[in-house]
């Protein structure tokens, strides 16, 4: 199984931030944010903006 960056990892506490890459608690992330079915945990609001003006430039989407 492959976790992209900020993909919830149901195993593991801690998910990396898919902007800046931090690595942060999931119970404690400023805010969360789902795309394409996908969880995704952000440690500041800023972070989530910028994710939210263009997620297709923080995570890749597999198609079949």
């Amino acid at each position: 199984m492959r976790i992209d960056a900020g993909e919830e990892d149901p195993a593991a506490a801690l998910a990396t931030d898919p902007v800046c890459g931090m690595k942060i608690d999931r119970s404690k992330a400023a805010t969360t944010d789902s795309y394409y079915g996908h969880s995704y945990y952000f440690c500041s609001n800023a972070c989530h903006a910028a994710f939210q003006e263009h997620p297709e430039a923080y995570v890749q989407i597999k198609t079949l």
